[in-house]
């Protein structure tokens, strides 16, 4: 065994040797190491900071799906929901709030058809919001004939619990059932009038099946018809509450368990109502002493249409979870949930979306959201969206966990307007960067749902008038409002380096930061200098404020062209190192002699190098090199086997600029790099801290690098100044 306190002297008389393999390899990858080797600098630099405030930064995006180079331009989608078309014609004067109230509600009866009527139909005709509405005009409305129309409508839409058992059976008492029939036969004609008159009392007629279940103490039932409803999505219904209760019942923020009550599932299949963008309703408030779920045929419409099988009732099933959490929001937020839904649904609509695919993680309806969300959160804040924010949703249970998300709600006051959310909102703590992190893990396409997937974001959208073609000097404000995920495309046109510089100008704190275009999820400030040889460069920007008293977050750019650059189309494309031309260069630093034989044993694996006409060059390494050092005669008289290995890993990027002559200057973007050693003399292994090398490779901005280029081979020389010679790689 080797005397290992000797380690010390005999460490002086091998760390050069082992530092100079290690520096080699270094500056060959990064090109711009600081190993002290003659003619080198060591000096480092770090890549420019990310934020606009001295604290707080947001932390640097992870790895991401590349993005596309040319952002897109979507067209606007519908309305997302009821209550957004019922706002719309108010503010237009299509209709009083009081007429497209009753409107909306009679979708519900039966009574109105939106076609022709409205001149956009929404996204969704789910009906909380509506009667949420509905429910607060009936405490704070001042038209005696409406909240009259009002009543009679909710007492058809929401019949209460007692009411619906009156006109039910178990469904154990009855030996046999007629078969299913298709779902939008007619029912009974007695039955269905029952129906449209809110099952009232006395009728003696048993138009219902129930099927009854516990659950932590509660009571569970599903109400279906005695015929035209298949029998399967009755107990897919009662499947779908129980799985629910199961998992909202563990949700909690304070450690105490929530609010759960007993559930009444109602299926109403009048085909008056079975448009499949009708699904369901949660028509209780916090008061109530049960939760009424109302399910219409559009809800199994809508998975007869999606079904990937016989058994498929995946959509189906995230409308329960859905409509589930509605009744834990009144359950648990009661002053809330039962204010102003206009003001309230950012979170509402957005919550219980997010929630269903708790539930259901594998199943994803909520994802086509996401367009609309892309589309809207460019100028629209979170406080004026609705089912769309479940992305945001998502991002925040990423982060802090569900509890995160239900600390939101719990902190939303119940009076006030979108503005007081907003600021209710960006009182939460570390707000801004939560805010400005997810807006870039959404440019980045690297927001991750429940299921593990990535949720599919991308290509970023960008609206037409944010996208800013540069060609002379150019001074523009780009500018972010509360809870508004603003974005911009700046392209520098092709042939010209550009000097950009910045000014606060807004009223309000906030976050900017930018990202070439390549795929690269390397956040920076807007560089001060822009390379644009070899094509156009397009910065994606993006600015966002959380802020507690409103005010927009601005900044005015100027960029201005600078000198020419040339462009060497020779550079263009992906290289592949020389392996036998490393080795070579690598043995040449130590050659051997009588007493020291230095020998590479192996070299081999990933050393790819790529230029883009963005002007950006990557590196990406998964390389080894095996070499070995024979000392015969050591100076304590015995000899000394070394073995080391040297493993290079991940990935480095920069911006470049060559001038077509042979000279290059680069600019690092990120240093993903990882190196590792391992050291065996005489067959012990030496501990080695690898952080003592950590100030041997800081890559910083180069202006001295040499190269020379043909149709199939690169001679490439990150540091002339040092004793390295260039490393050869040949074209893909």
């Amino acid at each position: 065994m080797m005397n290992l306190s000797n380690w010390q002297t005999r460490e002086t008389i091998h760390v050069r040797r082992f530092t100079l393999g290690l520096c080699a390899a270094a500056i060959l990858v990064l090109g711009t190491a600081a190993c002290n080797l003659p003619g080198s600098s060591p000096t480092a630099t770090t890549a420019a900071s990310t934020a606009s405030l001295d604290s707080d930064e947001p932390t640097a995006a992870g790895n991401a799906i590349p993005a596309v180079e040319e952002p897109v331009t979507n067209e606007a989608p519908l309305p997302a929901g009821l209550v957004d078309v019922l706002s719309a014609g108010v503010e237009s004067g299509a209709w009083s709030y009081e007429q497209g109230l009753i409107n909306a509600l009679k979708l519900f009866t039966g009574e109105f058809d939106p076609s022709g009527i409205w001149d956009e139909l929404p996204t969704s005709f789910e009906g909380t919001g509506i009667i949420r509405e509905a429910q607060r005009y009936l405490r704070e409305g001042t038209d005696p004939q409406v909240r009259l129309d009002i009543e009679s409508l909710l007492a058809v839409i929401a019949p209460p619990s007692e009411r619906l058992l009156e006109a039910a059976e178990p469904e154990s008492s009855r030996s046999s059932r007629l078969p299913g029939l298709a779902a939008n036969r007619l029912i009974g004609e007695e039955c269905s009038k029952l129906y449209k008159d809110g099952f009232p009392a006395g009728s003696n007629l048993k138009c219902l099946l129930y099927k009854e279940g516990g659950i932590s103490g509660q009571t569970v039932r599903v109400y279906y018809p005695l015929l035209d409803m298949p029998l399967d999505y009755g107990d897919a219904a009662f499947t779908g509450i129980m799985t629910s209760f199961q998992t909202f019942a563990k949700l909690t923020s304070t450690g105490q368990p929530p609010q759960m009550k007993g559930i009444d599932l109602l299926f109403v299949v009048l085909p008056e109502i079975e448009d499949p963008s009708t699904l369901a309703m949660v028509p209780s408030g916090s008061t109530d002493d049960r939760c009424l779920i109302v399910v219409y045929l559009g809800a199994i419409e809508d998975n007869e249409l999606n079904k990937g099988g016989p058994d498929d009732y995946g959509r189906f099933l995230q409308t329960i979870a859905h409509e589930m959490f509605h009744c834990y929001q009144v359950w648990n937020f009661p002053a809330q949930a039962d204010a102003n839904w206009k003001v309230q649904d950012w979170w509402g609509e957005g919550t219980a979306t997010y929630f269903s695919n708790v539930v259901y993680p594998e199943i994803n309806v909520e994802w086509e959201w996401t367009s609309a969300f892309a589309y809207r959160s460019a100028d629209t804040p979170l406080t004026e969206m609705a089912y769309e924010n479940s992305l945001f949703f998502q991002y925040i249970a990423n982060q802090q966990g569900d509890a995160g998300v239900l600390n939101i709600i719990k902190a939303m006051p119940a009076q006030g307007n979108e503005a007081a959310q907003a600021a209710a909102l960006g009182s939460l703590s570390n707000m801004q960067t939560l805010f400005h992190d997810f807006g870039r893990a959404l440019i980045d396409g690297e927001i991750i749902d429940t299921s593990k997937q990535t949720i599919p974001t991308l290509p970023a959208y960008i609206q037409a008038e944010h996208q800013i073609v540069v060609k002379e000097a150019n001074i523009r404000t780009l500018d972010a409002k509360p809870f508004v995920l603003s974005r911009y495309a700046i392209t520098f046109s092709e042939g010209h380096s550009y000097n950009v510089s910045r000014v606060l100008t807004g009223s309000a704190e906030g976050y900017d930061a930018a990202r070439i275009d390549v795929g690269l999820p390397v956040w920076t400030d807007l560089p001060e200098k822009v390379i644009a040889g070899c094509g156009p460069v397009t910065y994606y920007v993006l600015l966002t404020s959380a802020p507690t008293d409103g005010g927009a977050f601005a900044i005015e750019f100027s960029m201005i062209p600078d000198e020419e650059l040339g462009c060497d189309e020779c550079l263009i494309g992906t290289w592949d190192v020389d392996v036998p031309f490393y080795v070579d260069e690598l043995t040449s630093l130590m050659p051997s002699t009588e007493s020291d034989q230095f020998n590479v044993d192996f070299a081999g694996g990933v050393w790819q190098i790529e230029f883009t006409k963005q002007a950006v060059f990557t590196g990406t390494y998964n390389f080894a090199t095996l070499y070995s050092i024979f000392q015969v005669n050591a100076p304590f008289g015995n000899n000394i086997q070394t073995n080391l290995k040297l493993s290079i890993e991940g990935d480095i990027s920069s911006l470049y600029a060559a001038d077509g002559i042979g000279h290059m200057q680069t600019s690092l973007l990120q240093n993903n790099l990882n190196f590792e050693q391992e050291i065996i003399m005489n067959g012990d292994e030496i501990p080695v801290d690898d952080s003592q090398f950590s100030d041997l490779f800081s890559p910083s901005a180069s202006s001295n690098i040499t190269y020379s280029c043909d149709e199939d081979t690169l001679y490439l020389n990150f540091a002339p100044d040092s004793v390295l010679g260039p490393l050869k790689y040949n074209r893909q």
